[in-house]
C-alpha cells in the first residue's frame, strides 16, 4: 500500500486527522476481504433492462454495511486511532473512494485507440453506486467499461429502454423540448460559418430531432439516425424530421453524400468508436466536416462518485477524441471544451486527398494526465469547492424557469415552434 503522505497534502492530512477522531470515536472499523465486483443495474425506480448486463458474481449489490474498499462498520472491535481506519477515510474523502489505487488488471478487449492491453482500473462503481468496472489504457489514456454487455443486450437497451432510464419517458416532455431546443440553437451556431442553403447534414444519434429542426429552419437539407423508437417516432411524426430508426452499423448512405456530419453525446455509447467514425467519414464528401461532442472524463462538473455511467462504454478527454479522428485520417480543425460542463467538442475535416492513417496511437503522457486528474479530483476537494453548490442552485433555477416557460404550451411541438418558428415548407431530405 502506498504511503498516504504521497497522495495527500498537509491540509488534507489535517482534515483527515480531524474527521478520523470524530468519525471513529463513534464508528470504528475493521478490515474485511474486498467483495467481488458484482453485476450492474440502473436505479430502482427506472428501467432494469441492464440488470444482467455484466457477468453476475454474488447478489448484485454491495453489502450496505461495507465499502467497496473492503471495510465494514463494527463498533468496539477497532480503536479509533488505528491505521486501517485512517486509510479508509483517506480513500473515501481525500483520494477518491473508488479510484485511488488504479491497480493493473487484464482487459477483455484491447484499447480502441492504440490497441494496447496494459490497463489499470480507475473505477469500480457507476454513479448509482452499482458495480461497474472502468479501466484506462496506460499507453494513451482512453477510458472504457470492461467487461461490457453483449451486443444483443446493448441493442435492446438503447432501442427500447435507454431514454426511459435516462429521461424517465419514452418521448420528450415539454421541459425536454425546451432544454434540447435551446441547446440545439447553441450547437447550430457553431456551424454558422460552414452552412449555406442546400448544405447536406447528417446527425447521428438525432434523438427527438431538435437539432435537425433548427438546422432545417436555416435552409439545411437534413437526415437523422436514431436507434431509440420513442424519440425517433417523435422526430418523424411531431416535427417532420426525416429519421432512420436504426443503429449506426445497420444504416448506409452514399459515399460523400453529406457536407457535414454531427454527433452529439453519442460516441461515449458506441461499442467501436473507431469503426463508427470511419463509417461516418465515408459518408462525408472530401473537404467536408464532422463535429463530435462527448463528455469529458477530466471534467470536475460531477462529483468523483458520479463520474462513470452504466450507459457510457467509453470516456474521452480532448486528446483521445482527437486521436480517434486522426487515427482514421481526419484533420482536427478545432478542439474546445464547453463552459461549465467541460464537454469535448472536436471539429474534424475530411482531407481532399487521403492522408496516411495511424495504426497505433500511443501517448503515455496523456495517460499520466488523466490519471493525475482522476486522483486529484477527490470527494473532499469537490465538496470543499463551490462547484457542487453552484451547480445545484443553478439547476433549481433552471427547473423553475423551464416549468414557468412551458406552462402555456399543450405539447412539446408547440414549445419547439415557439422557440424556432413553424416548420419550413418545401424542404428536401439530404438522403
Amino acid at each position: 500500500m502506498n504511503d498516504l503522505s504521497e497522495t495527500v497534502n498537509p491540509i488534507e492530512m489535517t482534515c483527515l486527522s480531524f474527521f478520523g477522531q470524530v468519525l471513529f470515536s463513534r464508528f470504528p472499523m475493521v478490515q474485511e476481504e474486498p467483495s467481488a465486483i458484482r453485476g450492474s443495474r440502473v436505479r430502482k425506480n427506472r428501467s432494469r433492462s441492464w440488470k444482467s448486463v455484466l457477468p453476475q458474481k454474488g447478489k448484485g449489490r454491495h453489502n450496505p454495511s461495507s465499502s467497496s474498499l473492503g471495510f465494514r462498520f463494527d463498533a468496539g472491535r477497532c480503536g479509533r486511532g488505528e491505521v486501517a481506519s485512517y486509510f479508509f477515510l483517506a480513500r473515501m474523502l481525500l483520494v477518491n473512494d473508488h479510484n485511488s489505487l488504479f491497480p493493473k488488471v487484464s482487459p477483455t478487449i484491447p484499447c480502441n485507440l492504440c490497441r494496447g492491453t496494459d490497463v489499470e482500473q480507475v473505477g469500480t462503481v457507476d454513479r448509482e453506486g452499482e458495480a461497474l468496472t472502468t479501466v484506462m489504457c496506460s499507453r494513451c489514456g482512453l477510458v472504457w467499461t470492461d467487461p461490457r454487455p453483449t451486443e444483443e443486450q446493448t441493442r435492446k437497451f438503447y432501442r427500447d429502454d435507454y431514454r426511459l432510464a435516462y429521461k424517465s419517458t419514452y418521448t420528450p416532455r415539454k421541459k425536454h423540448a425546451l432544454r434540447e431546443t435551446e441547446r440545439a440553437i447553441e450547437r447550430a451556431d457553431r456551424l454558422t460559418s460552414l452552412i449555406q442553403p442546400g448544405t447536406r447534414l447528417l446527425d447521428v444519434g438525432s434523438a427527438g430531432g431538435f437539432f435537425l429542426y433548427v438546422m432545417r429552419q436555416r435552409g439545411v437539407e437534413i437526415q437523422g439516425v436514431e436507434p431509440n423508437r420513442g424519440f425517433a417516432e417523435f422526430a418523424q411524426e411531431e416535427l417532420g424530421i426525416p429519421t432512420r430508426n436504426a443503429f449506426l452499423q445497420d444504416v448506409d448512405f452514399p459515399a460523400g453524400g453529406f457536407d457535414i456530419a454531427t454527433s452529439h453525446h453519442v460516441f461515449e455509447h458506441l461499442e467501436d468508436p473507431t469503426f463508427s467514425l470511419k463509417r461516418i467519414r465515408n459518408w462525408v464528401k472530401p473537404g467536408g466536416h464532422l463535429l463530435i461532442e462527448v463528455p469529458n472524463v477530466e471534467a470536475r462538473y460531477h462529483a468523483p462518485n458520479n463520474r462513470f455511467h452504466i450507459g457510457h462504454l467509453y470516456n474521452y478527454n480532448p486528446y483521445t477524441m482527437e486521436g480517434i479522428g486522426r487515427k482514421i485520417g481526419l484533420e482536427v480543425v478545432e478542439s474546445t471544451t464547453t463552459p461549465g460542463s467541460g464537454h469535448v467538442v472536436v471539429l474534424f475535416r475530411r482531407p481532399e486527398s487521403p492522408i496516411e492513417t495511424i495504426d497505433e496511437f500511443e501517448n503515455p503522457e496523456n495517460a499520466a494526465r488523466v490519471r493525475d486528474v482522476l486522483s486529484k479530483h477527490t470527494m473532499l476537494s469537490h465538496y470543499l469547492s463551490m462547484t457542487p453548490y453552484l451547480r445545484a442552485a443553478t439547476k433549481q433555477v433552471e427547473y423553475l424557469r423551464e416549468w414557468i416557460k412551458t406552462q402555456s404550451f399543450r405539447s412539446s411541438r408547440q414549445v419547439v415552434e415557439q422557440l424556432v418558428g413553424p416548420p419550413v415548407s418545401n424542404h428536401r431530405r439530404a438522403a
